[in-house]
């Protein structure tokens, strides 16, 4: 009889414990300065640690942590600010929020115990939600689909839908009016390469990458280009440039015989200006 009751105890202490790991984080790896807040303090957090909802996550420099959910992996990188919001059980379904401060993350979300595994990331200028897939989210609004697919919500101004085509991954702000042109352009787009929702969400496909701006707004992949060439160049509007200088710009162009370190095909303009 002691026997029975000894093994009925430890099947639902076992039990309970596979239902709460859905239900928290646990910490499985840890590099560098990983800390949550307590109170006014921050601990440093260690492997085999549980988080709850309401925990702040900080990395540091060359810091990084992985934490599970259930068998969903969450890589937090250097340099982030992470809070748990959610993680609860609604409906037969896993669902966990996060708001992600600075920095960035990598999910691999995945089901389990054959139930739906919900994941969505806020940040100041979107939000983004997947079941069952994997990419990388930034909190400047970047959002890098490695697998499956992503729902990404910026908070555009009422009135207008933002549609994101394959050909060179461009965009395009449609306004909602009753203007035939536009609904027409809409109409003759590309449904395979993308697919606006009701709620104001679209979705990112495998190998696609997005920007939101601080104004809502998706960023075209040739401005980003742009802006990264400036930035690299170190030149700025105004600049002035002594005789026989060299300018070289590097642009973010295919061309099928250059990659760069990323493995991202790259072409490259020299252009040399003479003063006389």
């Amino acid at each position: 009889m002691k026997k029975l009751i000894c093994l009925f105890l430890f099947s639902f202490l076992i039990g309970t414990f596979s239902f709460a790991s859905n239900e928290v984080a646990i910490v499985n790896s840890v590099v560098g300065k990983v800390e949550i807040q307590l109170n006014d303090n921050w601990v440093q957090i260690k492997n085999g640690d549980i988080l709850t909802p309401g925990t702040v996550i900080s990395t540091g420099f060359r810091s990084s942590a992985v934490l599970y959910i259930g068998k969903s992996l969450i890589e937090v990188r250097a340099l982030t600010r992470l809070t748990i919001e959610e993680i609860v059980e609604q409906n037969q379904n896993y669902n966990t929020t996060m708001f992600l401060d600075a920095g960035n993350i990598k999910a691999d979300i995945k089901k389990s115990d054959n139930k739906r595994v919900g994941f969505k990331v806020r940040t100041s200028v979107a939000t983004a939600s997947v079941r069952g897939t994997s990419g990388e989210i930034y909190s400047d609004g970047t959002l890098v689909c490695f697998s499956g697919k992503w729902a990404i919500t910026p908070p555009e101004p009422r009135g207008t839908k933002t549609v994101i085509t394959k050909e060179a991954n461009s965009t395009e702000q449609i306004e909602n009016t009753d203007e035939v042109a536009q609904t027409e352009q809409l109409e003759n787009a590309d449904q395979d390469f993308y697919d606006a929702v009701d709620d104001g969400a679209f979705i990112v496909t495998e190998n696609q990458t997005i920007t939101i701006g601080s104004n809502g707004k998706i960023i075209p992949p040739h401005e980003i280009a742009h802006t990264q060439a400036v930035s690299t160049g170190g030149l700025q509007s105004n600049d002035i440039l002594e005789t026989n200088s060299d300018l070289r710009i590097t642009s973010p162009i295919q061309d099928s015989n250059s990659t760069n370190s990323e493995g991202r095909h790259t072409a490259s303009i020299d252009i040399t200006i003479s003063i006389k």
